[in-house]
């Protein structure tokens, strides 16, 4: 596998290259799972960390003014740690403490990235548990679809679109209010 700098790194994800992202897994992935093993983790859970990790990464990569101001491997073990470390303080709701935790704090903002990244992917699993019909209207709807247009995508009359679209935000809302996690992601 073929060895890149930081800079190149960095172009590789923000151009999509797949063989960086690659090279990313290869080189930072075992460190990172050695790291969750070792603080009461799975080698499923560091995999998990890791992915939510580049996606936050990623979506920073995006901002053009965004630096990072230590090794490119360095940051990411960084943001692993963060989320571990929330992942941890979440499941036993007591205080972790990781080492540099406060260091690592100041160097990092990315609680509210990984609060919305937790807050979407919640909600989401809650919308996959709707009938497929209730799905495609609420998709149309948020995807910003009138109710004519979504009458239209889906064969049914105005009025039975707008009733259909209120009865699955409705179920939609009554299954994520019922989820006892629901006051986490006010």
């Amino acid at each position: 596998m073929a060895e890149y700098s930081d800079a190149e790194l960095i172009d590789g994800l923000r151009s999509n290259d797949f063989g960086v992202l690659d090279a990313i897994y290869v080189q930072n992935l075992p460190k990172v799972t050695n790291m969750i093993v070792q603080n009461k983790g799975s080698e499923n859970d560091a995999r998990d960390v890791f992915q939510d990790a580049v996606v936050v990464l990623f979506k920073r990569l995006k901002e053009p003014d965004f630096t990072i101001n230590s090794s490119f491997s360095n940051y990411l073990y960084g943001i692993c740690k963060f989320i571990w470390l929330r992942q941890l303080k979440k499941k036993h709701r007591t205080e972790v403490t990781l080492i540099n935790e406060s260091a690592l704090k100041g160097e990092l903002s990315i609680e509210n990235e990984l609060f919305e990244t937790e807050q979407r992917k919640f909600y989401r699993a809650h919308f996959l548990q709707l009938g497929e019909d209730c799905q495609k209207v609420l998709q149309l709807f948020f995807n910003g679809l009138s109710l004519r247009e979504i009458a239209e995508k889906t064969g049914y009359t105005n009025d039975y679109a707008k009733r259909k679209k209120y009865k699955c935000k409705e179920e939609l809302a009554a299954s994520i209010k019922s989820d006892k996690r629901f006051a986490e992601y006010l």
